[in-house]
């Protein structure tokens, strides 16, 4: 009788410890998640050149660099255009190549003007290898942008501003933009929390209403919220509660690209955009 008590405290002891210990596995969260990080190239426009960009994100450790029409390319000294010749495009790809990085994206590009463009645009897209271009156009050329994207293999992400930028395309709004994604399934978010701060959207709740939409980040912190201006700081810096912000994000799982996008740093961005590939790295 003894035998079989001393056995089955035992077991119990055992039983309790894996138990405990598995619930507090559960609640801490043993490392931080590799989170893919690109720099915009838009944000060196004014100081540096698509070669400084993917020098600073190799440096940083980041993935990858947001492609921009914005930026030069310095051995050129030419921007990027979907209409670069085939020695531009080959100088672009060995850049990434040699600095291990992804092309994340490709634009902002505010709309096309006829089907020529939309195809020029989005066939450099497929030569480039690049998944994602990001647009902002009217919601009504949805289907016709869905349908050639299509063709060259590409996804659309809808970016957004803020409400006066947006008027009927409500892609400002969270309900707005996903209402606009779900009927395409090439069709996805970038969602710019920079924005919806300016006009004090609960961005927690805004990334849990877009949901499976968001397939891009514009990660940013801000010194105030709910002003309508421009306020981006280095992310921990500023007032967002990014914490609760990134675990929502975790508990979506969320696997997509953070793009390091701060417009208060044009003249000098790389001490802030070095800070920011910290921040995601350690949290």
């Amino acid at each position: 009788m003894r035998r079989v008590v001393f056995l089955l405290g035992a077991v119990m002891s055992v039983s309790l410890s894996f138990i405990f210990s598995g619930c507090c596995t559960g609640d801490i969260r043993s490392e931080t998640p590799h989170r893919k990080i690109a720099l915009h190239a838009y944000v060196y426009n004014k100081c540096g050149t698509l070669e400084d960009v993917i020098a600073d994100a190799k440096r940083m450790g980041a993935d990858g660099v947001v492609l921009s029409n914005s930026i030069t390319i310095g051995k050129y000294k030419c921007k990027v255009s979907p209409y670069l010749n085939k020695e531009q495009k080959d100088y672009i790809k060995k850049l990434y190549n040699d600095a291990g990085l992804k092309i994340a994206s490709y634009g902002i590009y505010p709309g096309f003007k006829d089907e020529a463009a939309a195809r020029a645009y989005l066939s450099f897209c497929r030569d480039m290898g690049i998944e994602y271009f990001t647009w902002e156009g009217n919601y009504k050329d949805l289907p016709e942008v869905s349908k050639i994207a299509k063709e060259y293999g590409v996804k659309i992400a809808i970016h957004h501003h803020v409400k006066r930028a947006n008027k009927e395309n409500l892609y400002n709004v969270p309900e707005g933009m996903r209402h606009r994604c779900m009927p395409f399934d090439n069709v996805f978010a970038v969602i710019d929390n920079g924005h919806w701060a300016r006009e004090s959207t609960d961005i927690v709740r805004g990334y849990r209403t877009v949901g499976d939409k968001i397939r891009i980040l514009h990660f940013k912190d801000v010194s105030h919220f709910g002003v309508d201006k421009k306020t981006d700081t280095a992310l921990g810096e500023g007032c967002l509660n990014l914490p609760e912000m990134l675990r929502t994000l975790d508990d979506m799982g969320f696997d997509g690209w953070f793009v390091l996008e701060n417009e208060s740093v044009f003249k000098n961005p790389t001490p802030a955009m070095e800070k920011s590939v910290k921040y995601l790295r350690e949290h």
